[in-house]
């Protein structure tokens, strides 16, 4: 007996010293695939919507997990280990949510050093645990994401699920990941399913080999809204929870280095949950240098979905929130074509020199519309011409952007699937200061209102503005007199 128990101590031992030291990180493996091999591929797992799917964690330090299995009421569990056999590992267990004759598995690890190689291992209850995967981590002072939107996978003309859509939303992932060894995560800004109800659709976004390996972000868009499926697909850190009163999906931000990353839901009636969302994000990541917001919605966007009724209303607000909180740069989707503006402050465009596509400690926030990584670019006759927009690329090619981030500088860059450069940007920070703001204020308290009113009645706008103006006086005179 005390044999055993000094081996089971030994081997403890062992897995603390070894899970706190850094390994050389591998990389990932090639998933290119002829057609011919993925059309086997697909074949044999366009129903799966059980595979595993990771997503970043609460920060670089920490994994979450997500996976379907028979309903059980067993508990979900996670094995991490140094190496390929799973000598020495370290377990986790999670939860679950029933999902009709399936349980929805939750689990978050923890513990994780940088530039390091990691497996993992998953079963429910007393079942078998899995074959292990990889994964591996990397710098986190300076690191490059892929940047997607609008996988949107869905019923195919012909009537099959997603088959299209699963195709190139796999040619994407795998031409991004050979062309950018260095993508430590997904940043994924939404309409992950086409109907946001059926399990099939999930299994075609989910399908991609390299996902078992490679984290994600999730976002709430507004087809995923259609039905009640994305709670049971995504496992995200830091969620609002508590302070949602819709029950739409959950606001969520994470850390990773010196950057925020804030997701929030656009399709989430009570704006006001999204204002207090990012003031809570903001207050505790004070010393974070870079804050990055990501939603569905192009407010800012190059198509026609920015002359809707709705897209005016989340602009006047979503703007509003970005100014309060010194927003550095704003991921969206939604217009399945690619776009970026111009630095935006006030609703208005920031004057500076932008042929150099470069700023230096600019004023306001530049907004990116990602296009469709499932192959649903949309084509219009004539691209519109909108007064915020400095770039647009309305393409039925696939494309996808990577962005990087190291102490100083953030930069975008998107690429066709032959490698060449569409469009590309750099930000340069020379302090990471931002301006104070009182957690008593509210949305009420920024021109949020003033946006909309100028966004919904243009030219006579200036009724609205001359009211302004006299209000102001009549301030000023009442105050005078009660001084």
């Amino acid at each position: 007996m005390v044999k055993k128990i000094l081996a089971l101590f030994m081997a403890g031992v062992m897995f603390v010293c070894c899970f706190c030291l850094n390994t050389s990180a591998a990389d990932l493996a090639d998933y290119s695939m002829t057609d011919a091999q993925w059309a086997e591929y697909w074949d044999e797992n366009k129903d799966n919507f059980s595979q595993m799917q990771l997503y970043v964690g609460a920060d670089e330090s920490e994994l979450n997990f997500c996976w379907h299995s028979k309903k059980s009421g067993d508990i979900p569990k996670v094995r991490i280990g140094i190496s390929e056999n799973m000598e020495v590992y370290s377990e986790f267990e999670g939860t679950y949510k029933n999902h009709g004759d399936y349980q929805a598995n939750y689990v978050t690890a923890s513990g994780f050093e940088e530039d390091s190689v990691y497996y993992y291992s998953f079963a429910v209850g007393d079942g078998e645990f899995s074959e292990p995967e990889m994964y591996r981590t990397l710098k986190s002072d300076s690191f490059k994401a892929l940047y997607i939107s609008d996988v949107q996978a869905g019923i195919d003309d012909n009537g099959d699920y997603a088959t299209y859509n699963a195709t190139c939303w796999n040619k994407v992932l795998t031409t991004a990941l050979n062309n950018n060894y260095d993508i430590s995560f997904i940043l994924n800004c939404g309409d992950m399913t086409n109907s946001g109800e059926s399990n099939l659709e999930w299994a075609a976004t989910m399908a991609p080999k390299a996902l078992r390996n490679l984290p994600t972000t999730a976002t709430y868009g507004n087809h995923d809204r259609k039905g009640d499926t994305y709670k049971y697909f995504v496992n995200l850190p830091n969620a609002n929870k508590a302070l949602s009163t819709t029950p739409d999906g959950d606001e969520y931000y994470f850390r990773y280095g010196d950057v925020l990353f804030i997701n929030l839901c656009t399709t989430n009636y009570n704006v006001f949950d999204e204002y207090n969302f990012v003031e809570k994000a903001v207050s505790e990541n004070p010393d974070a240098k870079w804050r990055v917001v990501m939603f569905h919605h192009d407010v800012y966007g190059p198509g026609h979905h920015a002359g809707d009724n709705d897209t005016k209303l989340l602009s006047a607000v979503y703007s509003a929130i970005c100014d309060k909180f010194d927003i550095d740069v704003c991921l969206t989707g939604h217009e399945h074509y690619y776009g970026r503006s111009y630095f935006m402050y006030d609703d208005k465009v920031v004057d500076m020199d932008y042929t150099q596509h470069k700023a230096v400690d600019p004023e306001g926030t530049l907004y990116f519309t990602a296009s469709s990584a499932g192959g649903r670019n949309r084509m219009y006759d004539e691209p519109f011409s909108y007064e915020w927009l400095c770039f647009e690329y309305m393409s039925e090619e696939l494309t996808y952007s990577t962005i990087e981030f190291d102490e100083d500088t953030f930069s975008l860059n998107t690429y066709d699937l032959e490698g060449n450069v569409i469009d590309y940007y750099t930000i340069e920070k020379t302090s990471s200061d931002f301006n104070e703001f009182d957690t008593d204020d509210g949305l009420l308290n920024t021109n949020a209102i003033d946006r909309l009113l100028r966004n919904f009645t243009g030219e006579y706008y200036v009724i609205f503005e001359a009211l302004y103006n006299v209000f102001d006086i009549v301030k000023s005179v009442i105050a005078s007199l009660i001084s």
